[in-house]
């Protein structure tokens, strides 16, 4: 990875450069922590980043997401569809208008959005996907991911960063812890390092995220979902600040966690 400055990471994602560089000197002061997980479907990591925070005594903090503004879009998008009651065309051309959705992508949500009936979708939430019937998660999951890659990293490869990036240093200027635990891509992996915040990978096995997944949802994963590039792209990503395999007990894996934060140096803050 390239070495950015905290005034690289402000200008490359929208952001003030005073509030950046503010917000960088407070993480590596110590008086608030940023943290960012990485994992596959499973793997734990909003678990392990809430109880790590727990037990730094860090009370309300943010849990920033990369995938919140996806989730409102799809939303945006489902409810759109409900107003042109389940019509390719009008529900094509007001997406392109109105989101700046590309055609070809408008027809094919159309295209997943007309293999459930409008009394169906008209529940679902894509915020709260884990309380849909275990028969249509996998579909909505599709939904998430095709629009979040397929879509708009293809329009914008730093689009979800800057939407996530925001409020993310307003609230540590504001005294408040910082976690993000749906790290997917190596530009957002940048970001997070870009910024002072500590990055872990948290790593399972096949056998046991299948289990995990199937208690969790109630049926296992689709195969599709689990070779997508939102799970495969940091595989092999070099620069996490520690990786852990995640396969054994919670507490080993949090005394693991812990024990490095604590012992991490200040972060080096380039200007």
């Amino acid at each position: 990875m390239e070495k950015k400055t905290v005034a690289d990471a402000a200008a490359r994602y929208g952001v003030n450069v005073g509030d950046a560089t503010c917000a960088a000197e407070l993480v590596a002061g110590g008086q608030v922590d940023a943290i960012a997980m990485s994992g596959k479907q499973g793997s734990g990591k909003d678990s392990h980043a809430l109880a790590l925070l727990e037990a730094r005594g860090r009370s309300g903090p943010l849990h920033g997401s990369f995938a919140a503004a996806l989730k409102e879009e799809v939303n945006a998008l489902l409810t759109l569809w409900a107003a042109v009651d389940g019509r390719t065309e009008p529900f094509v051309d007001q997406a392109a208008c109105r989101f700046n959705i590309p055609k070809d992508a408008g027809r094919w949500y159309a295209g997943r959005f007309g293999r459930a009936p409008l009394s169906r979708l008209a529940r679902w939430d894509a915020h709260r996907r884990e309380e849909l019937p275990a028969e249509e998660q996998p579909l909505l999951r599709e939904i998430l991911q095709y629009h979040g890659t397929d879509c708009r990293r293809r329009q914008d490869p730093n689009y979800w960063i800057q939407r996530a990036v925001r409020p993310a240093i307003a609230a540590m200027l504001d005294g408040r812890s910082v976690l993000f635990t749906d790290v997917r891509f190596p530009n957002e992996a940048d970001a997070a390092l870009a910024l002072g915040m500590t990055l872990f990978r948290l790593d399972v096995s096949p056998a046991v995220q299948r289990d995990r997944l199937l208690a969790r949802d109630g049926a296992p994963p689709a195969p599709a979902s689990l070779t997508h590039p939102s799970e495969t792209s940091l595989d092999d990503y070099p620069h996490f600040h520690l990786r852990v395999d995640n396969d054994g007990s919670f507490g080993e894996v949090q005394q693991q966690l812990q024990a490095f934060l604590t012992a991490r140096p200040e972060p080096a803050l380039a200007g």
